[in-house]
């Protein structure tokens, strides 16, 4: 007596392998196989071995399925490459289906760079504190003469961090605001673009005492304008009083116009200073007799210890 057996293949298979970027095996994985086409939706799965190879049984023919390793159970894992692969099953088995995965660094690097003039840089240094201490830095590099920086790695552990960008440019020589950049280190790099443009105040090199000299220059090269203007008209007998007091009062003109334009430096550079009152030096009609006294006090002396002065009045 025989007996006559006859079956039909129901059910694939697919098989491949996990493996690091360098070959090396990836044991424990979870890959898994889920299908993307037809109204059924199946899902399969399989563990690797401690070769880095899988199986996973049960895929259906004349489906299509995305293999991909599973998220859940891989925490341990980053990506993958591919992040995953479409198969359909036409009766026969799938092979070499291999994944590459990416174990998740442990570790964080973070570069950066500032753009700023060049003669900035050597002002500037970055600093990393803690969220929870920023008194205290955790790492701190000067740029010198360059404007990339590379930070020493930091652990993977979710913790908040602070970039600041710092600058010994004087406050009083300089308008700037200082950036910076938070960030939670769980990632494996981080690049930081700081942008600072400092901008230059009003120079402010000259002293007070070299602003109040400038007026009493002023008087002084009036006065001597005065006097030489005097001698060579009254030479010739054509001063006369009125014509003296213009010329007296051409020394205060200028002491006013001196004063106006370093009143405008003072009020921009230190605040405001309390103005000149001028109205009451010129308001005033000189009288004849001040008149003459001035122009005696400055003509030279004729020799019989008497000055003698041709007055004309109007």
């Amino acid at each position: 007596m025989s007996l006559k057996i006859k079956g039909f293949r129901e059910a694939y298979s697919c098989y491949g392998r996990v493996s690091s970027l360098n070959g090396e095996p990836e044991p424990g994985v979870v890959v898994e196989a889920i299908s993307v086409s037809g109204d059924v939706k199946y899902q399969e799965e399989s563990k690797t071995e401690q070769d880095g190879t899988y199986r996973i049984r049960g895929l259906q023919p004349s489906v299509t399925y995305q293999i991909q390793l599973k998220k859940v159970e891989n925490s341990h894992l980053e990506r993958s490459a591919p992040k995953f692969r479409l198969l359909k099953v036409e009766n026969t088995d799938l092979t070499n289906v291999n994944i590459i995965a990416f174990r998740r660094m442990n570790q964080m690097d973070v570069s950066g760079n500032v753009i700023t003039p060049p003669d900035i840089l050597p002002t500037l240094k970055v600093v990393l504190y803690k969220e929870d201490s920023p008194d205290s830095p955790t790492h701190s590099i000067s740029l010198g003469t360059t404007s990339f920086f590379y930070l020493p790695s930091l652990p993977t552990d979710d913790q908040e961090f602070n970039l600041r960008l710092e600058s010994s440019l004087s406050y009083s020589k300089y308008d700037y605001i200082l950036p910076e950049y938070s960030f939670v280190a769980n990632t494996a790099y981080k690049h930081v673009t700081f942008k600072f443009e400092p901008k230059r105040l009003v120079d402010q090199d000259f002293n007070q005492s070299s602003f109040l000299s400038l007026p009493l220059a002023l008087l002084v090269l009036g006065a001597a304008y005065t006097v030489y203007k005097y001698r060579n008209n009254y030479g010739k007998r054509r001063m006369v009083d009125q014509d003296l007091l213009s010329f007296l009062m051409l020394p205060f003109a200028m002491l006013v116009t001196g004063y106006k334009y370093i009143s405008n430096i003072f009020r921009n550079n230190y605040g405001k200073i309390v103005p000149l009152n001028t109205r009451d030096v010129f308001s005033q009609p000189a009288s004849d007799s001040s008149n003459q006294s001035i122009a005696e006090s400055l003509l030279p002396d004729t020799g019989s210890g008497k000055r003698k002065i041709k007055v004309r009045k109007t």
